[in-house]
């Protein structure tokens, strides 16, 4: 691949992530002109982001494929609960550890088909031999590796029970004091494992993970080391870049050219593009490495922050590697301490200037604030603050119809859109810790059929528990609109522990064909959901970027109603 194909496709890639997932077919289509080539290694990019962690845990009806080992004890200790979502190598399943009751682990194994790549080998093992290398609280922990009897290596990791950094980036980012905290952590990590002669080269929002703890403290916690380089390894390829490998939105300009040197200073690269997603919610344009091209002088943060942390911060984003901090650790600090010393400081004291220019600075200030508060008044409110509380994201995937028969490819959507009946969909719940999960669907009247019905818990998918773990997402059946126009209400419920007042209502739903509620469980369900959804009042934020609704809040019960518009 030459350096000016690389650096096109990685321009189409960038801009198609804005996208939605049904227009992005066409534009890349569109942008590369016909050259299949182009088209290729674009969509094999964008499939490649789409994957999610190794430790995102959906809700999903495990096959029994030969290899799938649900229902079955490892080592005598971890019995598989379900199977998880699969990684970029290898299969993934969630186990109970017999040996501590209530312990949950992750194993991860490498499957048949890639034993027979060795390059999948080699990266498998690489991820076992960094990760037994490493112990900080900030990272990942191994619990144990071995071979299964039919000789697949697996590798036994903690669980953790919480979101991705992805999931709590909004639009804005995030408030400045959360992300110092997190930065900080993140910078401890990372410079542990550069001192273990450890180079992760692939830092993202999707590889880290929050932790949180009985006190609501948020721990960082750094996964995913399947394309690490390791100093004296057997399994490394050495410290030359020979081919680019990573998430290109995140990779340093030495990662994207053939032949170059990674460093310590690659990884704080990498820190230094999430720390812009983290503070401003965009990140930095990527230079382009054939012409040498440089990032702009001045990053473009948001007002209050310091021209310190921005200093900070220009410096880690230097073209040069050299030019950058050598030290993960001291970045982290020294960006956490000067977005800090912003929020502290505020703005510099002035002079007092004389009278006639006193004046007239108060009136400038009064006239500007006149405009700002007309401005407020007029334009619609910016959206919620991220939180630092409980709660769960949703989203459609949608299938529009025309005639009865599908028509163009299932896209994203956040629920703004205005449906047409006969379009189907399919509701997605990610819950961010674990919990208890409560979904009921009151729609459309139909002769002969319920208006309302509970969605989840189902029996044939959670044997009718409405438990779920940290970070699992919910799937719906398709779902159809049908019916006069008008609008689909789906109650989503998320709490700490089982709601008696719902679980009666769905120890009847259960029983009925339909899962349909009657008589009086159909009316206290009811009251119980407008009761609590005026004194819960929680968040829901809809992002655009990623057609997602997140909603949050500060207690042992967050449920939202969301509309779902047709005609």
């Amino acid at each position: 691949m030459t350096p000016s194909h690389r650096v096109r496709i990685q321009n189409i890639y960038l801009e198609a992530l804005e996208l939605p997932d049904s227009e992005r077919t066409a534009f890349v289509a569109k942008k590369c002109a016909g050259d299949s080539d182009c088209i290729r290694d674009v969509n094999s990019l964008l499939e490649a982001a789409a994957r999610p962690s190794i430790l995102d845990v959906p809700v999903v009806e495990a096959g029994w494929a030969p290899d799938n080992l649900v229902g079955t004890t490892i080592d005598d200790r971890f019995k598989v609960h379900k199977e998880l979502t699969p990684s970029g190598m290898g299969k993934v399943y969630l186990a109970h550890n017999l040996q501590l009751p209530g312990r949950f682990v992750v194993i991860k194994v490498l499957p048949h088909t890639s034993k027979k790549d060795p390059d999948a080998v080699r990266r498998f093992k690489r991820e076992v031999e960094a990760l037994t290398l490493i112990s900080h609280p900030n990272v990942v922990t191994v619990i144990g590796t071995n071979d299964l009897k039919d000789g697949k290596p697996y590798i036994v990791m903690e669980y953790i029970d919480g979101p991705t950094l992805r999931s709590e980036i909004l639009s804005g980012g995030m408030g400045v004091k959360r992300a110092a905290g997190l930065i900080k952590q993140i910078g401890a990590a990372v410079g542990h494992v550069h001192d273990k002669g450890i180079l992760h080269l692939d830092l993202k929002p999707e590889n880290i993970m929050l932790q949180l703890l009985s006190d609501s403290t948020e721990v960082v916690k750094i996964v995913d080391f399947g394309i690490a380089k390791i100093k004296d390894s057997v399994g490394a390829t050495g410290a030359i870049n020979t081919v680019p490998i990573g998430t290109l939105a995140y990779m340093s300009p030495e990662q994207l050219r053939d032949g170059e040197r990674v460093t310590t200073a690659s990884d704080v690269y990498s820190m230094a593009v999430v720390a812009c997603e983290m503070i401003t919610g965009n990140r930095p344009q990527q230079p382009d490495p054939a012409s040498g091209q440089r990032r702009q002088k001045r990053v473009d943060l948001p007002m209050g922050i310091s021209a310190e942390a921005r200093k900070v911060i220009e410096r880690a984003l230097s073209f040069d590697p050299e030019k950058r901090y050598q030290s993960a650790k001291q970045f982290g600090d020294e960006l956490a301490e000067a977005l800090l010393r912003g929020e502290q400081n505020g703005p510099r004291d002035q002079r007092w200037p004389p009278l006639r220019k006193w004046l007239r600075v108060v009136g400038g200030v009064v006239i500007v604030a006149l405009l700002a508060y007309a401005v407020y008044i007029l334009l619609p409110p910016p959206p919620p603050p991220p939180l630092q509380s409980k709660g769960f994201n949703y989203w459609l995937t949608v299938q529009r119809t025309r005639d009865g028969k599908d028509y163009q490819e299932p896209y994203k959507s956040n629920g703004d859109d205005v449906f047409d009946n006969g379009d189907k969909f399919q509701l997605s719940v990610q819950s961010l810790y674990s919990g208890y999960l409560y979904i009921f669907n009151e729609g459309q009247p139909e002769a002969g059929g319920n208006t309302f019905r509970l969605i989840h818990p189902k029996r044939a998918v959670t044997d009718g528990s409405a438990s779920v773990g940290g970070n699992h997402t919910v799937q719906t059946d398709w779902i159809t609109f049908r019916g006069p126009a008008g609008t689909d209400n789906f109650w989503i419920v998320w709490s700490v522990s089982p709601l008696s007042e719902l679980e009666s209502a769905v120890n009847e739903a259960l029983q009925h064909p339909q899962a349909g509620l009657t008589g009086q469980n159909l009316v206290k369900v009811k009251e119980y959901l407008r009761n609590q959804d005026a004194e819960v009042n929680a968040r829901a934020a809809k992002i655009k970027a990623s057609q997602e609704v997140q909603v949050r809040k500060r207690s042992d019960i967050v449920l939202t109603r969301a509309e779902f518009k047709h005609r």
